[in-house]
């Protein structure tokens, strides 16, 4: 399937990821060096909400790259919530190992970019999870997790990280019950270096606003909000 979005290429072990790279106007920055964000997708791939997130986050001053992280098996993958089935079993072709490999190669080859000071991971759904598990392996200077639904399973990974680490989840998410999401919230309060934000309305995917099944857009304004102060403060862009 081809993306015309994909643009750049990350280099995995000799071989080439596909992936998007956005970087903010020279304007908004002044032409220095800015920070950036491995952008980490869900289940429906590099699609128009991530490259519409892409660029939101460019205009906050940040340097963008989105790994396609279905390159091994579907790659180019562009879906929307009318072919959530098929997204998920595209999902399920997934090794998580190795999609936690190709965040952290991202994250190294952002960082290894000109003009690119300093690196992040923000991811949604499965991206939430990916993002947070590769924090835990890796190095990022700063992390955001949205509802990550397989982080209940992969509690262990919280005393390893050691940078700021942003959590929105939501009560009425249907891939993670309540009580997972409790015990997510109280393994990251015995981490200080974390920050657990719930929103009792909050269904999954609540951030999406090109779903018209999953999108909530009051949650997702409080949370983007959130998100924007949090990045702004620990990984601070540059001032034109």
């Amino acid at each position: 399937m081809a993306n015309r979005r994909l643009n750049h290429e990350v280099d995995v072990e000799g071989e080439a990821m596909p992936a998007l790279l956005l970087r903010p106007d020279d304007a908004r920055t002044g032409g220095g060096d800015v920070p950036g964000l491995v952008l980490v997708q869900e289940v429906f791939g590099v699609s128009d909400y991530l490259a519409w997130t892409a660029d939101r986050l460019t205009r906050l001053g940040y340097a963008v790259l989105v790994p396609d992280l279905y390159w091994r098996v579907a790659p180019g993958t562009d879906l929307d919530d009318g072919d959530l089935d098929g997204a998920m079993a595209i999902a399920g072709n997934l090794d998580p190992e190795r999609a936690v490999g190709d965040v952290v190669a991202a994250l190294g080859a952002l960082r290894g970019t000109d003009g690119v000071a300093g690196a992040g991971l923000l991811g949604f759904c499965l991206g939430g999870a990916l993002a947070y598990v590769a924090t835990a392996a890796a190095d990022p200077d700063v992390c955001v997790s949205y509802y990550g639904s397989a982080i209940p399973d992969h509690l262990d990974a919280m005393g390893a990280i050691d940078c700021p680490t942003l959590f929105h989840f939501g009560d009425k998410d249907e891939y993670c019950s309540p009580d997972r999401v409790d015990l997510v919230e109280q393994a990251a309060a015995t981490n200080p270096n974390t920050r657990f934000e719930r929103y009792p309305s909050g269904g999954h995917a609540f951030d999406n606003a090109f779903s018209e099944r999953f999108h909530q857009p009051r949650n997702a304004t409080e949370a983007w909000g959130v998100t924007a102060a949090f990045l702004q403060r620990h990984l601070p862009p540059a001032q034109a």
